[in-house]
């Protein structure tokens, strides 16, 4: 993670399973944050606070472990926003 990452943003629609349909942020074997779809097809906005993690290793996972109706995770439009620079604009970088 960036030193001076403030958020990661993105966008999700698809099946509402906790458990076998999300988005997660681990920081090594600990567990961030996860989200699921609300069994919808229209994306909405997710927004991650990562400044407890400025300067750390993490891993974004994506999981789809689910058939059937709604058996779908969708998620795209990842980035990292960083800390405002001296001109005091807000800028962000594409994540993965």
């Amino acid at each position: 993670m960036p030193p001076d990452a403030n958020d990661l943003r993105f966008y999700m629609a698809g099946g509402c399973d906790p458990k076998r349909l999300y988005v997660a942020l681990w920081d090594g074997d600990r567990l961030w944050r996860r989200m699921t779809g609300g069994n919808g097809r229209v994306p909405f906005e997710v927004r991650w606070d990562l400044k407890p993690l400025q300067g750390r290793a993490v891993t974004l996972e994506i999981v789809d472990r689910k058939d059937g109706p709604w058996g779908f995770v969708e998620a795209g439009g990842f980035e990292v926003h960083v800390a405002a620079d001296d001109s005091g604009e807000n800028n962000s970088s594409p994540g993965p």
